[in-house]
Order: structure tokens, then sequence, then C-alpha cells
């Protein structure tokens, strides 16, 4: 139900904002004529980010006109009801056009806050990752800010540590106790019944005050839950502890279309400019089709493929690594942005033979004590590799060379997934995120 509501408003949204009844453009339409006509439809939501979206192109160019933009937005939606996260989200937006650092950072929190509500009010893993993933806009804002400010290395590793901790971590359970299904299941009915009443043109204030009764009631239980602190502050240990000596933590983020590198070492954090990112997509994407040449046996290339790669990956290291200073370092661990994780790292010369961990924040990886408790092992090749020796010597390294099932079947795949506590799947695939849910229940 929710699905089709949203498709439906996407439809209505785009007749809203056509010509018919101004006859402006969307991208030219005079401050508040396009969010009149959401408002008049009855749309608050849709006028309300419709604002929002003019602000943020408008603000690096006109922030006086973006702030006229979002003050008239929040003056023409005061008392109804907007997303909590469009909301603290136009708060941010404001601040940053203001300009006051102390500002920003209450926003910046209060919008994070806004995230992590929403996303605790979901009943699905998935769900959750969808709405950590809204953290997107607001990391571009604080980033922009951090990046301005006095100290922009060490504010900007902390908004970025803020960020990914909310966008990696989406909190809740896998399988919710009985009462929270419950609660989750009266919520998802109560909203499916709002959007009906939406929809068929109905009163829905007495829809809206059930939907948010519900979401107070499941949020008071889930917060007297919580027994550590907002995973959102988990960026502030980035300035309060250093890494241990010989260790270096390698961070990339965007600006734009600018790609910056951070460099946390011993107590500093170094910022150093990396150009623009477009240039380096068609040597990720030469790195990847080498690797799938050399790894396929319907397509194996032998020394035409490994030339290749070497360039791809000689000239990514140039380009990465090269610029940062971290020859020094024994160790690296590594945070790249997202649209450098389909990069092979172990690849680049720079990082041959020295131990380098792919971590989804520094944090993350300053609070992994636990030891790996693996009792049962397996190493699964992918379909149509030539990999057996690469799992061979991953096995010998885990003491398991029994361990290897170079051909899986389906079946066999699965089965093994199920049985054995740690799996290496060598399948030369792309990197995506992956949210693991465990439960202390035997059957699972």
């Amino acid at each position: 139900g929710q699905a089709a509501y949203e498709l439906r408003s996407a439809a209505r949204a785009s007749e809203l904002s056509g010509d018919q009844s101004s006859g402006v453009g969307r991208d030219t339409a005079p401050t508040g004529a396009e969010m009149d006509r959401f408002m008049d439809a009855g749309w608050v939501r849709e006028a309300y980010e419709s604002a929002l979206e003019r602000a943020r192109r408008l603000r690096h160019e006109d922030p006086d006109e973006a702030r006229a933009v979002l003050l008239a937005a929040e003056q023409r939606t005061r008392g109804l009801e907007v997303d909590p996260v469009l909301r603290a989200f136009g708060a941010l937006l404001l601040a940053d056009c203001l300009g006051d650092r102390a500002d920003i950072e209450a926003a910046f929190d209060a919008a994070l806050i806004a995230i992590e509500d929403q996303r605790d009010l979901m009943g699905s893993s998935e769900m959750r990752a969808t709405v950590a993933r809204r953290v997107g806009p607001v990391r571009d804002v604080a980033l922009a800010a951090a990046l301005r400010s006095d100290d922009p290395a060490e504010d900007a590793l902390a908004a970025l540590e803020r960020t990914r901790a909310v966008r990696e971590a989406p909190g809740g359970w896998a399988s919710p106790s009985p009462v929270a299904a419950e609660q989750l299941a009266r919520l998802r009915d109560a909203r499916v019944r709002l959007e009906e009443a939406k929809l068929s043109g109905a009163d829905v204030v007495d829809a809206d005050a059930a939907v948010r009764t519900l979401e107070r009631e499941i949020l008071s239980s889930r917060r007297s839950a919580r027994t550590t602190a907002s995973t959102s502050r988990s960026g502030d240990q980035a300035r309060a502890s250093s890494l241990p000596d010989g260790t270096a933590y390698v961070t990339y983020a965007l600006d734009g279309d600018d790609l910056i590198g951070l460099v946390h070492a011993g107590t500093r954090t170094r910022l150093v400019p990396l150009g623009t990112l477009p240039p380096l997509a068609g040597l990720v994407r030469a790195q990847r089709s080498a690797l799938r040449r050399l790894g396929d046996e319907r397509r194996r290339q032998g020394t035409a493929a490994l030339e290749r790669l070497a360039d791809a990956s000689s000239r990514l290291d140039a380009a990465l690594i090269g610029p940062l200073d971290v020859d020094g370092a024994e160790r690296i661990l590594m945070t790249p942005a997202t649209r450098l994780r389909d990069i092979a790292w172990p690849a680049l010369p720079s990082l041959m033979g020295r131990p380098t961990t792919l971590t989804p924040t520094l944090a993350a990886w300053r609070n992994d004590t636990d030891h790996l408790r693996v009792r049962r092992m397996a190493f699964l090749g992918g379909p149509g590799l030539v990999n057996e020796e690469e799992l061979v010597a991953i096995a010998h390294t885990w003491e398991r060379p029994d361990a290897v099932v170079a051909t899986p079947t389906c079946r066999e795949a699965a089965e093994t997934l199920r049985r054995a506590d740690l799996v290496h799947i060598s399948a030369h695939g792309s990197f995506r995120t992956c949210l693991l849910y465990t439960s202390d229940a035997a059957d699972d």
C-alpha cells in the first residue's frame, strides 16, 4: 500500500509541478509559485520538499534567495504535518545558509536523530536500510560546512564518521519481540488507512492522529530499551583517541565532484585534495573488467588482461594513495567513498603486502574487540571462475584445506551458508553494503 501510494503521489506531484497553471517550468518557477500549487492541492509534504530542493540548488549561488525560500516554506507549513526528516533537513539547510557553526552542528545532530527515530519505526531490515540512506543529503551539507571551518580535516572526519555510523549500522532487531511486532503491524495498518484517506479526499485528521500516537508509543519503548549512546555520536571518538603506532586510517569523500582524502594517524588528521572523480571512474571500470577477464574461464585472456589490470591499478594507486603520504604506515585502515567501493584495493602497488582493513567507520574498527569463534568453515567458488588455486591458498591460511568447494551447486552453496560459521565466497563481484542481523536462537 505504501509503495502504491508513493507511485501515485509521484504522478500527482508531476502533474502539479507542470506548467499548465502558471506557464512557468519547474526549474524556473518564481519563489513560492510551485509550492503554492502543491499547497492548494493539499500536498503539504510535496510542497515542502519542492522548496527544499530549490533551496539546496540555490544555497551556493545565492544564499539569500535560498534562505528566503526556506523561511517561506517554514511559514506556510507551520502547524502542518511534515516528514520529521524533511523538516530537520530544512533546518540544516537554513542553518547552512545563515553560516553559524553552532547552529549547523545543532541542526546536524537533530537531522541524524530524526533519521534514527524514523529508522526505528520500520519493521524490517530492508526498510531500516532504506531509511538510513536518507543520511546522504545531510552528510553532503555537513561535509561542505566542515570544509569551510577553521579545522576542516578534523571536522570533516567527524561529520563522515557520524553520518556513516547511521547509514552503515541501522539499528533494531531481525526478529522483533511479539510486542514490537504487534506495534509495528498496527502502525503499518494505520499508515495505510491514512494514505487511503488522502487519496480519497476524506478527512485525514483522525487517521493522522492515530499514526502519530502509535509512532510516539513505539519510539518511547525503543528509546527505553537502548542501553548505549546514539551511534550518531561515534565520530567524536576520532577526535578523542589516537591510533596505534604504525597504523593510518584513510577515508575518501566527495564534495560535489571534488574528491578529498583524509588521513588520520596518531592524533593528527590531514586533508588532501585529490582532484575530481570522473577521470577515476574509467580506471575503476578498467580494473574490474581486467579482473573479470582473468577470473572468467570463458573469457580468460592471460597476459593482455594482466597488463590492463596492472596499468589500471598503478594509475589508481598514483591518484588515490600516492598523494596521501602513508608510506611509513605498517597497517592501513580504509573507508572508501561509495563510488570507490568497486576498486580491488589489494591490487594497488602501494598496498601489496601491507595489511589493509576495510571498515565502515573508524569507530567500528576501534570497537571491534570480539574475537571470531569459528568452528565450521567453507570456501566457495563463484560460477564460471578459474579460482580453485585462490580458494586453496585462502583455506591454507585458515588451516582448513579440506573445506574448499570449488564448483558448488546452488543447493550445496545454500546448505553451506546454513551450516558454516564463516564462508569465503570467491565470486569477483561488485561490492554492496551488507547488513547482517544475528540471533542467539539455536535454530537461526
